[in-house]
């Protein structure tokens, strides 16, 4: 015998699948709330005068209640959001929320929500491929490696790895060579 279908016309488990999408959707648009309205650290809009474009302002009552994965992206990208940050996790560079808009967007990388944020991501070994793409798209890239590694720490660690904000390349500081070659 089939399941009775609901007054929506779903079966019960596609009913709660539904409600649960929508129910992590408004969490997400709450989190997030303060990106649908960026303002630069002084407050400022874009289009604004003395509109900072390089800092985003994140209240800090967020930030204290982010992962901390979400808390040490995000530490790095308000002070560099003008940049496409591509954020170092294990064998891939992972770009999240307006950096994965932009990955999908404008490359095609396909779009993977995560537990609380949207994500694109490459492979480390084709960075170099990638980096060169967007920046001659217009875009400047921050390349954000880790410091240290999950293998490297005692067993039973499990402390956030530690990652640093290493390189922003434009088109005028391009030096590497596979970089310059076949744009």
């Amino acid at each position: 015998v089939p399941a009775p279908l609901n007054a929506s016309g779903l079966l019960p488990g596609e009913a709660a699948a539904q409600r649960g999408q929508q129910l992590a959707k408004e969490k997400k648009e709450i989190r997030y709330s303060w990106l649908a309205d960026p303002r630069d650290q002084q407050g400022c809009r874009p289009g604004d005068p003395g509109y900072d474009p390089r800092r985003l302002y994140v209240p800090p009552t967020v930030l204290a209640n982010m992962t901390d994965f979400e808390r040490q992206y995000w530490e790095i990208k308000k002070d560099n959001w003008d940049v496409v940050v591509f954020f170092k996790k294990g064998k891939f560079y992972e770009l999240y929320e307006v950096d994965a808009d932009i990955g999908h967007v404008q490359f095609g990388l396909k779009m993977t929500p995560r537990v609380n944020m949207r994500m694109v991501g490459v492979p480390e070994s084709s960075f170099a491929t990638w980096c060169k793409q967007f920046i001659y798209k217009g875009h400047k890239v921050g390349r954000v490696e880790q410091m240290e590694y999950r293998l490297a720490k005692k067993a039973g660690d499990r402390s956030l790895v530690q990652r640093q904000l290493c390189q922003i390349i434009t088109l005028g500081t391009l030096t590497e060579e596979e970089m310059l070659l076949d744009h």
